[in-house]
């Protein structure tokens, strides 16, 4: 047998070896038993296409329900600011309303409470700021 031969049965042998799942060792893929450790071997590679059938499916289960409970939540969170906006807008209404009458500290109270409803607008908040300034130097310099 030449040396070309023998590199060409080694090769188609190398593809036909798998790991023994005890040991470690090269095993031949028809194997029943392992010539190394002497584990049966049949069982382990009939089920391992079904496990892995079967983790793929757990895989996607776990991705369906991962996206499910994310669009849940987003719902629910688009939901509780439309529940909130009413509240939001009758507190710029009073707001404007207490601006109106020159009563700053109520106008202020309730910007602050607008503020803690919608925290990311920001008009509101330097309307707030503005305000405050407005107010804390009027009541610094006291009665005209």
């Amino acid at each position: 047998m030449s040396n070309e031969e023998k590199k060409l049965r080694d090769m188609a042998s190398n593809e036909l070896k798998d790991l023994c799942p005890y040991c470690k060792q090269p095993v031949h893929s028809q194997a029943k038993k392992c010539h190394h450790c002497g584990e049966v071997l049949e069982r382990y590679f009939k089920l391992e296409p079904a496990l892995r059938k079967l983790m793929g499916y757990v895989g996607l289960a776990t991705a369906i329900l991962s996206l499910f409970y994310a669009l849940r939540e987003g719902y629910y969170y688009i939901q509780e600011r439309q529940e909130r906006r009413p509240t939001f807008n009758a507190y710029i209404a009073a707001g404007e309303h207490f601006l109106k009458f020159d009563n700053l500290e109520y106008a202020e109270m309730v910007l602050q409470q607008a503020i803690s409803i919608n925290p990311n607008d920001l008009k509101l908040r330097l309307r707030y700021f503005n305000l405050r300034a407005h107010h804390l130097r009027t009541r610094d310099r006291g009665p005209s």
